[in-house]
């Protein structure tokens, strides 16, 4: 399942990168990234490599688009880890000027990919504590607060509570 009600995910090509870096290098938007180069040729190269790492089936990187194939955004599913049925997810970045739904349905086609197509069972993440509105957003969505540094709260989000708080919320938009 690559769809939602209103989005949809195709894997990254190298002829993301532009449209990759353009995002990346908006200050509205990177203020909770890793910094990342603005050579294309480079952004390409690790968009090369990234798909070694997609055969192996330990990440996967998405665009996220409108029905109509507007792209929206990127977001990665990386740190699979087979034996320990556990994923991460972010590198999440979404223009500013995009349908309501769309993060949440972002999130909602993360947990079902990794937890009905990849067979995961948890998800570990960290955010920002300066990152409040994803923090927020992240703890309404179920994922519980597992310890926290100077910098990062690091969360984790069982598949069973998943499943419970999306029949319950957001099964509308499946």
């Amino acid at each position: 399942m690559l769809k939602t009600k209103n989005i949809k995910f195709e894997l990254v090509t190298e002829d993301d990168a532009e449209r990759i870096i353009e995002l990346r290098k908006n200050d509205n938007l990177n203020k909770y990234l890793s910094a990342t180069d603005e050579d294309i040729e480079k952004q390409k190269k690790w968009i090369k490599e990234y798909k070694n790492r997609e055969k192996d089936g330990t990440e996967y990187y998405y665009s996220i688009r409108t029905e109509e194939d507007e792209i929206l955004g990127y977001v990665r599913v990386y740190k699979i880890n087979k034996k320990e049925k556990s994923f991460t997810w972010g590198s999440w970045i979404m223009k500013e000027e995009k349908p309501i739904s769309s993060a949440l349905e972002t999130a909602i086609l993360i947990y079902e990919i990794a937890f009905r197509e990849l067979n995961m069972e948890k998800a570990l993440f960290e955010v920002m504590k300066e990152n409040t509105k994803v923090v927020s957003f992240h703890k309404k969505f179920g994922a519980t607060k597992i310890s926290e540094d100077a910098e990062f709260e690091y969360f984790i989000l069982e598949k069973e509570d998943y499943f419970k708080i999306r029949e319950k919320k957001y099964k509308k938009y499946l």
